[in-house]
């Protein structure tokens, strides 16, 4: 059963969450691996810009064995200071165990503090006149070194997930047939053993076939720790669709384009780095 937020009322915004429907300007996060810092400066980066809802597209890596995970609350704090709230799908170094363990509220969501809260795999939303669906996961090509089996996107995803359009998808992998990213991959191919490049195709695979499902106007993912914006033309049954893709980079440099912006009204999507001075 599809995870949807049904219209505003008591038992859809857990803890006052602002409704999506309001948010204008989307602050938009890649890889954090479990850098309480980077989150923390970034959140804040993203405050002085306006924005008060972040969506973080997985990896975010802040929850762990400890039950009282002091940086996940340090976060959490940070976040109530400034009034911001922030959202994730998850990745493939999430902590599975760990965050199913949490329930899921009546609108949809997992709520893992008072400010942060997951995006099942399957959600849906609207962002202000706009449909948005959220499809986490990814497939590790270092599987080899460990690796949660809960990362692969299932069928059972792709049923929650749905056929409905949606003008705007989340998630953590990436559509095939993105050409930077394909030629990033080939050049970075032989960091990888063979069986962990098939592992991994085969995940990028079936997330594909759920971006098809969706057909949105704007994607935007992480996973690949490598920054693409381009636009790319598909097709289903003979319609043909494009899509602005946008992957942003993980946290490690601070130049690197790890945010973006996402305008609601417009679509258009700017992304820039944490000590970026051309700030949208």
């Amino acid at each position: 059963m599809v995870s949807t937020a049904p219209p505003d009322g008591p038992t859809t915004r857990p803890f006052g969450l602002v409704p999506l429907s309001s948010v204008a300007r989307l602050g938009l996060i890649g890889d954090v691996n479990g850098s309480t810092l980077y989150a923390i400066r970034a959140a804040k980066k993203l405050c002085q810009l306006g924005v008060r809802v972040i969506i973080q597209l997985g990896d975010l890596g802040l929850l762990n064995s400890r039950r009282d995970h002091p940086d996940l609350e340090w976060v959490n704090q940070e976040l109530e200071a400034a009034d911001q709230w922030l959202l994730f799908v998850d990745g493939n170094q999430d902590n599975f165990d760990e965050l199913l363990s949490y329930a899921l509220h009546p609108s949809g969501l997992r709520p893992i503090t008072s400010r942060i809260f997951h995006l099942p795999r399957g959600y849906r939303t609207r962002l202000w006149d706009f449909r948005l669906a959220a499809l986490g996961g990814a497939s590790s090509a270092d599987a080899w070194r460990g690796h949660w089996e809960q990362e692969a996107i299932t069928s059972a995803d792709l049923a929650d997930l749905g056929s409905e359009r949606a003008e705007i998808m989340i998630g953590h992998d990436a559509p095939l047939h993105v050409r930077p990213l394909e030629d990033f991959l080939a050049s970075t191919a032989h960091r990888w053993p063979a069986s962990g490049r098939v592992y991994a195709r085969g995940g990028q695979e079936t997330f594909h076939d759920g971006f098809l499902q969706v057909r949105p106007r704007v994607y935007v993912g992480s996973h690949y720790e490598h920054h693409v914006d381009t636009r790319v033309t598909y097709a289903v049954n003979g319609e043909a669709f494009e899509t602005h893709v946008v992957l942003l980079d993980a946290c490690g440099l601070p130049e690197s384009k790890s945010m973006a912006i996402l305008d609601s009204r417009t679509l258009e999507i700017r992304s820039f780095a944490l000590i970026d001075s051309d700030q949208p």
